[in-house]
């Protein structure tokens, strides 16, 4: 690539010295409210410049300019150094609605309120007589603003709509013909060459800038910052080494490579904290750039930790120690420490290290509790209900769409509701475009979901949406751009990896890569291609009750179902299991039989089960003796007669629960007296005093 001529835009001093006093001093009166002016031209000068250089005044300023004054500035700040000539002026067809007179008035008029300047003196040499400019300083301002407003948002963030937008593609000179000669367009971009967003032409572009600084730059915005890097962020995070912010130069170089572009963006309008020149590469490039990093593979990692269906194991041992033992509740609704503590030591997930004290705990009970599968009653204890107990007999697929939308739906005390669920269901969308078992950057998904809404922000009228919702309130909880994209990882990091929907990667210590697997894919419902050939059967059930189960394909009904009545001890490249008198107990006291335990086993071993295994399961499944407690008040009549008539009668059908003895009926607890004594009062039978059932009868 050729490397560019500059013409530096001169400086805002260097032209005021130009002027003369009697010029200076009435543009002090435009800028400064026709105020007095300083006696010297020095002072005079450095008080215009310190207006001309307040970005707060420029636009108060131009506020007082006509539409087509702004036109003409607009064609200065799109020319080379700010600069061009009465000719190229009248000859452009952007002012075809002006005719000449009329344009070299609206030059004279700029003249006067010195945003335009006539080449003069010194500055002739370099600009060439008759030239009109606009100081370096003034029009790096003006084009921080006026300019940038009036592209869409994606516009900025997208190759597309830039090409689009600026028309660059059939006006670029030889270099960028060369790269649209390209054949196939990729889907979605329907001007765009395949080879501007290919990963090996992305770095190729990069490359050829002619800073060293610039490249170090767009490198450390696409690494560092999902390709979106501010001016205040970069002048915070940058090495020592790194030059200075240069919008001019470096906005020129990005649009001429077509790598990205740099703009002054204000998004506190659509609820986004973020009011900076900010340097943008476009979002196909960044998304080229992560998913066709080879450097990001499992043989680089030096660790890979994967969760698989430990959480839909440990729902299931926790719904069924919420079954089987009373848990009461503290006044202000939450469970006892020391019951959470014997709780925890049920789950697999405990035994992991990378969550945080409760963290898997309070994730199952509030899914439990908001699934309605657990319920407070008014003694203060947990009970399971009807769906609760309807758990284990959900296909794996329903159990994992009901976690992923309760994980959807959930939040953090304090974040803001406006940005976050659109934020989240793209994200879930660009999940879905993966290579299911393929290894990315841990950051990819996130930055490109963060780009695509920024792109977007304008064609779907988030502007308009957050306006309607927060024009009244000022606490909206506006997110950084940075944050935006952070906010997406870790929901990543501590949902979907505890869902057991992705891999983790890590190097050196940090978590660095991802993939989603194959039991992520069945919860998007992506569809996976089957192995070829005929597998095996995944178990080896060995005389010891030992039992190995090896993972190697869609294994995961298994593995929930052999966490029931199996305890594990090992979870890597193959699950470990060991077969106890206890964990088969407990199983059948949850609702297993003898059948159904061995009927897995035989189904899905690779040897025929030992029979010391077998008579054992059936052995200690016999041990499981059951009892039946129920709650109710007991209605005795004087001889059977009164008893027959109550029950022939029907009048407490729905309240009878069992006949004890001829004499005796057992009716429910939460009968009332006086409609017991009612109703048995149309058959001539009246309650005595000791009746035993609240309310308050007659007595008779």
């Amino acid at each position: 690539m050729a490397k560019t001529i500059r013409k530096e835009p001169v400086i805002l001093k260097l032209v005021l010295n130009e002027q003369k006093i009697s010029r200076l001093q009435e543009f002090h009166g435009f800028w400064f409210d026709n105020g007095s002016a300083p006696e010297t031209k020095e002072g005079v000068i450095t008080a215009l410049h310190s207006r001309m250089t307040n970005e707060s005044v420029v636009r108060k300023r131009l506020g007082a300019l006509s539409k087509k004054l702004i036109d003409i500035l607009k064609f200065f700040l799109r020319s080379e150094s700010y600069s061009s000539n009465s000719q190229h002026i009248v000859t452009s067809k952007v002012f075809s609605y002006m005719n000449q007179y009329e344009i070299e008035a609206a030059i004279n008029a700029l003249q006067k309120r010195g945003f335009v300047y006539r080449s003069r003196g010194s500055l002739v040499s370099d600009f060439g007589k008759g030239a009109y400019l606009i100081p370096a300083e003034l029009g790096d301002t003006l084009h921080g603003f006026l300019w940038d407003e009036e592209m869409e948002t994606g516009d900025i963030f997208t190759l597309e709509g830039f090409l689009k937008k600026t028309d660059a593609l059939a006006s670029a000179g030889s270099v960028r013909q060369d790269l649209a000669k390209g054949g196939k367009k990729p889907a979605g971009l329907e001007s765009t060459p395949r080879q501007l967003v290919s990963c090996a032409d992305v770095r190729s572009r990069i490359e050829s800038l002619e800073e060293e600084g610039l490249r170090k730059a767009v490198t450390l915005a696409i690494t560092e910052f999902g390709g979106v890097m501010p001016r205040s962020l970069y002048e915070k995070a940058c090495p020592k080494d790194f030059p200075s912010w240069n919008r001019r130069w470096w906005k020129t170089a990005l649009e001429d490579s077509l790598l990205g572009t740099i703009s002054h963006l204000s998004l506190g309008e659509y609820g986004i904290n973020h009011f900076d020149d900010t340097l943008v590469i476009f979002n196909e490039l960044v998304n080229s750039w992560f998913d066709q990093d080879n450097d990001v593979s499992a043989s680089n990692l030096e660790e890979i930790r994967t969760l698989g269906v430990d959480l839909i194991s440990d729902i299931s041992s926790f719904l069924s120690f919420i079954d089987h033992n009373k848990i009461r509740l503290t006044l202000n609704g939450s469970i006892y420490k020391t019951a959470v503590k014997k709780i925890e030591e049920t789950f697999i997930l405990d035994k992991k290290e990378e969550f945080e004290d409760n963290q898997v705990f309070n994730f199952i009970y509030s899914f439990c509790l908001g699934s309605r599968m657990i319920q407070r009653k008014d003694d203060r204890r947990l009970y399971l209900t009807v769906k609760g107990k309807s758990w284990e007999r959900y296909p794996l697929e329903k159990k994992l769409f009901k976690i992923l939308s309760f994980a959807f739906d959930e939040w953090e005390p304090g974040e803001e509701h406006f940005h976050l669920p659109r934020l989240r269901k793209m994200f879930i969308e660009n999940m879905k475009k993966l290579d299911v078992g393929r290894w990315y950057d841990v950051m990819y998904v996130a930055y490109s979901t963060r780009n695509t809404y920024l792109a977007k922000l304008d064609s779907n009228n988030i502007r308009d949406a957050f306006q309607n919702c927060y024009q009244y309130n000022r606490n909206t909880g506006m997110r950084d751009l940075q944050q935006m994209a952070n906010t997406l990882f870790q929901w990543m990091r501590s949902r979907f990896f505890l869902l057991g929907l992705v891999d983790m990667g890590f190097r050196g210590g940090k978590v660095s890569s991802m993939q989603l697997n194959s039991l992520g894919a069945k919860a998007l419902g992506i569809d996976t291609p089957e192995s070829a050939g005929i597998k095996q059967n995944p178990l080896i059930v060995n005389p010891d009750f030992e039992i190995i189960l090896i993972q190697d394909g869609d294994n995961y009904d298994l593995i929930t179902r052999m966490d029931r009545f199996a305890v594990r001890t090992k979870s890597d490249n193959a699950y470990h299991y060991k077969i106890t008198s206890s964990s088969v107990e407990k199983a059948v006291a949850e609702g297993m039989t003898a059948s159904e335990i061995l009927t897995i086993l035989s189904e899905n071993s690779r040897v025929d089960i030992p029979q010391n295994v077998i008579y054992s399961i059936r052995e200690w499944s016999e041990k499981v003796k059951y009892v039946t407690v129920s709650e109710a008040t007991l209605l005795r009549g004087r001889n059977k007669e009164v008893v027959d008539r109550i029950v022939h009668s029907g009048l407490l059908k729905d309240r009878i629960v069992e006949r004890l003895a001829p004499t005796i009926l057992m009716i429910k607890t939460d009968v009332d007296s006086k409609k017991i004594n009612t109703a048995l009062q149309k058959l001539g039978i009246f309650l005595e005093k000791d009746h035993g059932i609240r309310g308050d009868g007659d007595g008779r």
